[in-house]
């Protein structure tokens, strides 16, 4: 079921994109919590503060506020407190984060709706809210550069916060699937994505860090 309906997504966009791309049927992708009267949030970073019982970072508010020239810079001082925790994944993650990086293989695309992927496993969100997929990941892209696909629409009414954060963890993302034993569920995905940008990051040892990292089996592939 999960390769149809991911053919079924292939297929809707590339109705409507103006380029040529494809890829396997294997995707994944981010979504996006809607609620009335409130902003969007990140799937990742609400389950962060109600699922994880993780706190807000103090830089949150005002990451969120400013209009970034570059929303590599926003995500860049995210990921900052790795720098020390460890070395090697700061290192790796900030290589998809430069002009050559995760851009570069990138689309926003405008008015569509992309079909729900259901990789999340379990999730949590408000009665009076709503889930919507606001990106997809093709595991590989075989004609064309595009392996990310945006909603162009959803990303223009997120704050500069939600969008860094929808940039890692679609980061994140593509070195689970590099993972051979990966399970193709995103649980793991998004508490990593909240534990990097929860305020308990900056008070985590490197010890406690890579405990993180070992239990979710996360390794990193610098983007070349």
């Amino acid at each position: 079921m999960k390769q149809i309906t991911c053919t079924m997504i292939s297929a809707f966009i590339f109705f409507f994109a103006a380029s040529t791309f494809a890829g396997d049927e294997i995707c994944n992708g981010g979504d996006l919590v809607l609620c009335p009267r409130e902003r969007p949030r990140l799937l990742d970073l609400f389950e962060r503060n109600i699922l994880y019982n993780l706190t807000t970072p103090i830089n949150e508010p005002h990451l969120s506020r400013i209009k970034s020239v570059n929303i590599n810079d926003v995500a860049q001082e995210i990921i900052a407190p790795l720098e020390h925790l460890s070395p090697e994944i700061h290192s790796c993650l900030s290589s998809y984060l430069t002009p050559q990086g995760f851009w570069t293989e990138a689309r926003l695309i405008p008015n569509v709706e992309m079909r729900d992927i259901r990789d999340e496993q379990y999730y949590v969100i408000p009665k009076s809210c709503q889930k919507v997929q606001v990106a997809m990941q093709l595991r590989t892209s075989t004609i064309g550069p595009y392996r990310y696909m945006i909603s162009e629409n959803l990303w223009n009414i997120m704050d500069e916060y939600q969008r860094a954060g929808l940039i890692l963890h679609e980061i994140i993302l593509r070195n689970f699937i590099l993972n051979p034993s990966w399970g193709e569920k995103t649980t793991s995905v998004r508490y990593f994505t909240a534990a990097i940008m929860s305020a308990e990051i900056s008070e985590m040892t490197p010890a406690q860090f890579q405990q993180i990292v070992a239990d979710i089996n996360f390794k990193c592939h610098p983007m070349r």
